[in-house]
């Protein structure tokens, strides 16, 4: 009797769990020299993920291949600056719309929204990308 209540505990706790951690949408704030903001709307609550415009490098749409599918994400290029030396810079990538997955055509919009954003920021403020050297 006891190992049926511990099964049914643990049942009801992990569709508890799975109930209130469904995305129910995901979307993304672009305020230009100010940064980009990821939400993620759960059916419980939401998350929220800010990026620094100063600290965005470059943003691309990264090709994963998962079993036997294709997927495209989103991804941002951001600088991290913990590097220890001063002569190299380390970045780190962050997917966008991890969840919800939107197809590559609607992908390549947001991208070319994006990187028009990027260069017209980058003319103003003439920053060296992640695949420039600096020169000496």
């Amino acid at each position: 009797m006891q190992a049926i209540l511990v099964i049914f505990i643990v049942i009801s706790f992990l569709v508890f769990f799975w109930i209130t951690h469904t995305v129910q949408s995901e979307s993304l704030l672009v305020i230009p020299t100010v940064g980009i903001q990821s939400s993620v709307k759960y059916v419980c609550g939401r998350e929220d993920y800010f990026v620094p415009w100063s600290s965005i490098d470059d943003v691309i749409i990264n090709e994963v291949i998962k079993l036997n599918r294709v997927l495209y994400f989103l991804t941002l290029i951001v600088k991290t600056g913990n590097s220890a030396s001063q002569d190299t810079e380390s970045f780190k990538l962050i997917p966008l719309f991890k969840y919800t997955k939107p197809r590559l055509l609607m992908l390549e919009t947001i991208y070319s929204e994006l990187q028009a954003l990027l260069t017209v920021s980058t003319k103003e403020d003439t920053e060296i990308g992640a695949g420039d050297k600096k020169q000496l």
